[in-house]
C-alpha cells in the first residue's frame, strides 16, 4: 500500500535526517530550548536557515523524531523572545514564518529564518553565559561566534555607503595620477560635453565620490576613490590584505601562463587599472578584442559572451569586501573563467540571478564605474550573463558561497564545442593541422589557435585526440609544448 504519511515527509523518513548549512534540529519535548537563539542568529548573519524543534539527537549525527508535546506553546514562546529586545537586537521573521508540521505523526515547530537584511545585520542575542549580546554565524552544521573579520565584514555591511567614508589620515597625493589621467579620457568620451570635464582633478573627483571632506574642510580620499585610483601602497596601508590575483591557467603546460598581482610594484595595482589591464587578456583568449574608439576614451562591446564577461569582472570588483583575508581573483582555466571575491550575498542568490534588484557592497565604487559605463546595470547583470550563457554554451554558470573567509565564487563554463560565435573564430582543418606539426621543432597550441582563430584549448583536445591515436607526439621545451607529427620506423 502507498504510504501517503512517509510521502509527504517534511524532511525525508526518519533514517535520512540530517543537518546541514540551512537546516538544524533541536529537542523541544516540554518548552523551547535556549540554544535556539544560537541557531537563529547564525542563520540570520548567513544564508537563512530552517530550525526544527522537535527531533532529537541521542548520538552525534543521530536523529530522532519525538515531537514537541505543546506546540502551540512553544511556538508563542518563540514569538515573544524574539520580539523581546533584552533577548534578540534584531527581529527578522517574516509573520508566517513559524508553523506545525505533522508529516511524521507529530507535532513539529518548523522556523524559517530569513537571511537578514543588510541594514540589520548583525543579528546579535543575548548570552546568558556571557551576559552580552553576541552574533553568530552557521558554519556547515555549527554554529559560532563570529571572529573580528566576519564582524567587521557585518558591521560594513550594514552601512548603506560604507566605502563613501573619508579616509581622513591621507590626501590626494595617495591616488594615482595617470590612473585619474585615464579614467578622466574615459569620462570624457563616453559624457562629452559634461560640465565636471571642465573640473580641476579634485573637484572632479569630489563630485564623483573619490574625494570627500574631513571634518575641517579638507579634501581626502574616500574608500572607494583610494580603491579606484589609489597606489596599492597607499591601499595596503590602509587595507593590510588588499590583493588583485588574475592568472591564466587555461594550457595546463605550467602553474600559470600568465599572472597580473596588484603587489608586483610596476603598476599602480588599484581597481581601475586592473579592469582595464585584465579586460584585454581575457578579450585575446576568447578572441573576441575590445572595440575602442580611436581617441581611446569609449568603449563597446562587440558580442554577448565579451559583455558578460566584462559585467563578471565588475561585478567581482564592485561587490568585493576588501576589510577581509582575500579580495579578488580571476582565474581563467581550460574549460572555464572563474571570478572569486570576498565577501558574502547581500541578497538571496535566487533572487540575485532573477535580476531587478541592486544592492551593491560598494554604492560609491559602482557609482565611480557607472558613469564610464562600466557595470552601468539596474540589477540586471546577473540575469543577463545566465541568458547569455545558456543560449551560448548551452549551460548556466555556477555561483556559490563558501565561509571562513567569507567568498563568492562566480564559475563561467566554455565549451567549446557548443560555442558557435560565441567569441571563438574558425574550424580547424585536420590535414592543416598536421602540416603545422610537420615543422622541424614542431608547433605549439598556441601557435596553432593563432593560426586558425579558436582557443588554445581547442587546439589541446584535437591533439590529445590525435596523440592517443599514435598519429602526433608532444615533448617540452622551456615552459611549452611542442607538437610534431610521429615518425613512422622505415
Amino acid at each position: 500500500m502507498f504510504d501517503w504519511g512517509k510521502s509527504y515527509m517534511l524532511f525525508g523518513p526518519e533514517e535520512s535526517l540530517a543537518e546541514c548549512q540551512t537546516i538544524e534540529f533541536k529537542e523541544a519535548s516540554v518548552c523551547l530550548p535556549d540554544d535556539v537563539w544560537e541557531t537563529y542568529s547564525a542563520f540570520a548573519n548567513t544564508e537563512g536557515g530552517k530550525i526544527v524543534l522537535g527531533v532529537a539527537e541521542p548520538s552525534p549525527g543521530v536523529f530522532k523524531v519525538e515531537g514537541v508535546g505543546d506546540a502551540r506553546t512553544v511556538m508563542r514562546q518563540f514569538w515573544e523572545n524574539v520580539r523581546n529586545p533584552q533577548r534578540v537586537e534584531n527581529d527578522v521573521m517574516l509573520p508566517d514564518g513559524v508553523s506545525i508540521d505533522c508529516s511524521y505523526g507529530v507535532d513539529l515547530v518548523v522556523v524559517n529564518v530569513p537571511r537578514a537584511e543588510r541594514h540589520m545585520r548583525p543579528v546579535r542575542v543575548y548570552d546568558k553565559k556571557m551576559k552580552s549580546f553576541v552574533a553568530f554565524v552557521r558554519r556547515d552544521v555549527i554554529d559560532t561566534r563570529c571572529n573580528d573579520f566576519e564582524m567587521r565584514l557585518l558591521e560594513y555591511d550594514a552601512l548603506p555607503a560604507a566605502d563613501r567614508r573619508a579616509i581622513e589620515e591621507l590626501d590626494i597625493s595617495a591616488l594615482d595620477g595617470n590612473t585619474i589621467a585615464s579614467y578622466r579620457r574615459l569620462f570624457n568620451g563616453n559624457k562629452p560635453g559634461h560640465p565636471w570635464s571642465l573640473e580641476s582633478d579634485a573637484d572632479f573627483l569630489y563630485k564623483i565620490g573619490a574625494l570627500a571632506k574631513d571634518r575641517t574642510g579638507r579634501l581626502c580620499p574616500t574608500l572607494a576613490g583610494l580603491l579606484a585610483f589609489g597606489h596599492e601602497y597607499e591601499i595596503v596601508g590602509h587595507l593590510p590584505y588588499f590583493l588583485l590575483d588574475y592568472r591564466n591557467e587555461s594550457s595546463g603546460n605550467a602553474r600559470w601562463d600568465d599572472r597580473l598581482t596588484s603587489n608586483s610594484g610596476d603598476w599602480s595595482g588599484n581597481l581601475f587599472d586592473f579592469y582595464f589591464a585584465v579586460m584585454p587578456k581575457i578579450d585575446a583568449l576568447l578572441l573576441t578584442p575590445l572595440s575602442v574608439s580611436q581617441d581611446g576614451a569609449s568603449h563597446r562591446f562587440t558580442n554577448d559572451v565579451k559583455d558578460a564577461v566584462h559585467e563578471a569582472l565588475a561585478n567581482a570588483l564592485v561587490h568585493a569586501y576588501y576589510g577581509g583575508q582575500s579580495t579578488v581573483r580571476v582565474i581563467v582555466k581550460d574549460e572555464q573563467i572563474v571570478f572569486e571575491n570576498a565577501g558574502s550575498f547581500l541578497v538571496d542568490r535566487n533572487v540575485a540571478i532573477a535580476g531587478g534588484i541592486s544592492d551593491p557592497r560598494n554604492p560609491t565604487l559602482m557609482r565611480i564605474f557607472g558613469m564610464v559605463g562600466i557595470s552601468d546595470r539596474a540589477g540586471s547583470g546577473l540575469c543577463t550573463i545566465y541568458a547569455t550563457w545558456k543560449k551560448k554554451y548551452g549551460s548556466a554558470p555556477r555561483l556559490s558561497e563558501s565561509y571562513a573567509p567569507a567568498k563568492v565564487v562566480f564559475e563561467l563554463p566554455i565549451d567549446c564545442s557548443v560555442a558557435g560565435d560565441a567569441g571563438i573564430r574558425g574550424t580547424v582543418d585536420e590535414d592543416t593541422l598536421l602540416l603545422l606539426c610537420r615543422k622541424e621543432q614542431g608547433i605549439t597550441a598556441e601557435e596553432a589557435a593563432q593560426f586558425f582563430g579558436v582557443l588554445p584549448r581547442a587546439i589541446q583536445k584535437r591533439m590529445k585526440k590525435l596523440e592517443s591515436n599514435g598519429v602526433v607526439v608532444h615533448e617540452k621545451k622551456g615552459r611549452s609544448f611542442y607538437y610534431r607529427v610521429r615518425q613512422t620506423e622505415k
